[in-house]
């Protein structure tokens, strides 16, 4: 990891995390650290991740001594000496030097952290009980589902050793390998049944690695004609129409027309109505080629006809109902500019999903908010709303189903029952609907955020003492970031108490890591615990451009405050520019552009994002939401949206259903953060209590901060 470049940062000292009790402003400021680029905002997966994040094993290069010296982490010059050299062995893939140098350092920490590393490699060459063991020995430790695949891989074939076989049934693989190698362990202690319904499960619902070629042939007796059938259904299902293409010899002729028609409208294929007409009579209803017809006419702008499939009462999902939501979302939307919300309804609450899951919830929601809003049924919309809250399990899924709740009741005239759901809502005051529900509740006392727990000197004691505690600061120490991230989401993960999650912000402050105390308190909030102060770092802006609160709600969301993220469309940097804005707001400032700066001078990049965000809010006359907006998706669509649901900053509008009319979600939920963000930034920067339905309203020019804007 090279970390020259990033030492003007430093120096500079252009971004600080401050003490938030340090009052407004943020006086004392901490300077960060030695900053070098992290884990990107994608890539914050759960700490015990489903996907394959081995990656490179641990690129490290010597940084200078100032990059070592991370403030009060309790690792010494001669330790991270050790750490460096022996990851420095990894990455020569001597893993033997790397152990060696490790027991050296009589830090049984190290040598963990050193195996822990090498057996995350594909081909490290450990064994199947080797791995095993490590994952009995140490449960906190993460990236277990990937030690599991990586076990699985090291099995060979042939006959298993019966404690192989014993983990394998009490612990179901997480591989095809792995399903395929307990399915011919059963076979050959004659549990027939049992191994030919593993094989089943294999060939149907697994894409086969290399190594699993020759399977069919292998085990003829345990596939029959149904079981290519379900094969052949599932790779169309997903769009892998090269594997779907080698099972058409394997079917009955009716299922390969059936399947050459789906690939034909998967492709935009010019035969695609002789293709469909030749499918089989019986077949015509069937679920997926429906679902392809009805992708097939929203690619080509027929939405009549898509919405004479949605509202076809005969119509069978199948077996993966959530893959209709995203077309029944656009058709919603479509039947709603055109005044047909019943229409709309009808779509929404025929989704047919059994309860969990993120399209169930977004389904549900949309069935009570159309009953409520257009069919006037509140109590139908009561029973939706009720159902989203039973189903979720995030704090943000949570806060938005018991406030609709709210509203729902209040419209039954059923105020004690209203309050009781915002109550509820109110629970997660970091969120939009919480901090909306804080406002309907009218009780002064709720209107500033609870104050994070202190830990205590036990507290800490016992959390440096955790194993994964001290290998993310081992990591850390020599600048490996984004492995010492994970370490460190899993010590938020595995936490007995709320103190614990307190302390690895801590630890993450202590690293001047601003974008991973913005990960390790999202990874909080969603467990159930939000942390306030420390999870909200504070920049230091430009002066004068617009309020300070609402710049770092903006760049929180837009970046996690990592001045190197660049995101897949390109938007650079803190504040996520543009190559195109970014060189037009520069011409307007008279500054030079460079595409480089965006990401290696955060003062550049915060100037022209701050600056950009101020004329969206003087563009769209001081409306927060529609500056917002703007600055996600750019002004022409908030102009185009204006036309088709209206203006929020009108007294007829409801701000909180413009919101949610947003046709693009992605917007829809980045407005929601940002104005959450701002509330919560207010409170830090200036013990200001929540005003969100206020910002919801808001227009015209406002001097906050000392910022008329």
């Amino acid at each position: 990891m090279a970390f020259g470049r990033f030492a003007a940062l430093l120096l500079a000292g252009l971004l600080a995390v401050v003490n938030p009790a340090a009052g407004d402003g943020g006086a004392e400021p901490m300077p960060l650290g030695q900053l070098a680029p992290a884990a990107g905002p994608g890539d914050n997966l759960p700490a015990d991740g489903e996907a394959d994040r081995a990656g490179a094993l641990v690129p490290v290069s010597a940084p200078p001594p100032s990059a070592l010296a991370a403030p009060g982490l309790p690792v010494s010059k001669a330790q991270r000496a050790q750490v460096l050299a022996a990851l420095k062995a990894l990455e020569r893939n001597d893993a033997a030097g790397a152990a060696t140098l490790a027991r050296a350092t009589r830090d049984p920490v190290l040598l963990k952290l050193v195996t822990w590393l090498h057996m995350r490699q594909p081909s490290s060459g450990r064994g199947f009980a080797e791995i095993v063991e490590f994952l009995r020995a140490n449960p906190e430790w993460p990236d277990r589902v990937l030690l599991q695949r990586r076990a699985e891989e090291a099995l060979e074939e042939g006959p298993l050793d019966p404690s192989a076989l014993n983990w394998l049934q009490n612990h179901p693989p997480v591989s095809a390998m792995g399903r395929i190698r307990l399915a011919e362990a059963l076979l050959r202690s004659g549990r027939l049944h049992e191994g030919r319904n593993w094989l089943r499960q294999v060939w149907i619902n697994d894409d086969l690695p290399p190594q699993a070629r020759g399977l069919r042939e292998r085990h003829r007796d345990a596939f029959g004609p149904a079981d290519h059938a379900a094969r052949l259904d599932r790779l169309l299902w997903d769009g892998q129409l090269v594997g779907a293409r080698t099972m058409l010899a394997l079917v009955a002729p009716e299922q390969r027309l059936l399947a050459e028609a789906r690939i034909g409208l998967q492709t935009g294929a010019g035969n695609v109505d002789r293709l469909i007409q030749r499918v089989p009579q019986h077949l015509q209803g069937e679920p997926g080629l429906q679902f392809d017809r009805l992708r097939w006419r929203q690619q080509r702008g027929q939405d009549a006809q898509a919405q004479a499939i949605l509202l076809d009462p005969q119509l069978k999902l199948g077996p993966r109902p959530e893959k209709w939501w995203p077309g029944r979302r656009t058709q919603i939307y479509e039947l709603l500019e055109r005044d047909q919300s019943a229409s709309a309804y009808r779509i929404a609450a025929r989704h047919g999903m059994a309860p969990g899951g993120a399209a169930f919830a977004e389904a549900e929601w949309s069935a009570g908010w159309l009953a409520l809003r257009f069919q006037r049924d509140a109590r139908t919309a009561y029973l939706h709303f009720d159902r989203v809250y039973r189903a979720v399990k995030l704090p943000v899924s949570l806060a938005r189903g018991a406030f609709w709740a709210g509203r729902a009741a209040a419209a039954m005239n059923d105020p004690p029952r209203a309050k009781q759901w915002y109550a509820l809502a109110a629970a997660y005051p970091h969120t939009y609907y919480g901090q909306l529900a804080i406002e309907a509740l009218a009780d002064g006392s709720l209107r500033t955020l609870p104050i994070d727990p202190k830990p205590t000197a036990h507290d800490a004691g016992a959390f440096q003492a955790r194993e994964v505690v001290r290998a993310a600061l081992l990591l850390a120490s020599v600048g490996v970031f984004d492995r010492a991230q994970v370490f460190l989401m899993r010590a938020v993960e595995t936490a007995q108490s709320p103190a614990d999650r307190i302390l690895a912000l801590q630890v993450a402050k202590e690293m001047e890591r601003p974008e991973l105390l913005v990960r390790l308190g999202k990874h909080s909030a969603q467990t159930g615990v939000p942390v306030v102060e420390l999870a909200y770092p504070v920049l230091r802006f430009p002066r004068g451009k617009a309020e300070l609160a609402l710049l770092h709600a903006v760049t929180r969301q837009e970046s996690e405050f990592d001045p190197f993220a660049v995101s897949s469309a390109g938007a650079r940097g803190l504040m996520q520019l543009m190559p195109a804005t970014a060189k037009e707001v520069s011409r307007g400032l008279g500054r030079s552009y460079g595409l480089e700066k965006l990401t290696e001078d955060p003062q550049y990049n915060l100037e022209l994002g701050s600056t950009y965000l101020s004329s969206m809010i003087g563009a769209f006359g001081g409306s927060y939401v529609l500056a917002v907006a703007a600055y996600n998706a750019g002004p022409a669509r908030v102009q185009k949206w204006l036309k088709e649901i209206g203006d929020p900053r009108r007294p007829g509008v409801d701000a909180i259903d413009w919101v949610e009319q947003i046709p693009l979600s992605e917007t829809r939920n980045y407005v929601q953060r940002v104005l959450e963000g701002l509330q919560v930034y207010r409170h830090l920067l200036g013990g200001e209590p929540l005003r969100l339905a206020a910002d919801l309203r808001r227009e015209g020019p406002a001097v906050t901060n000392g910022c008329r804007c």
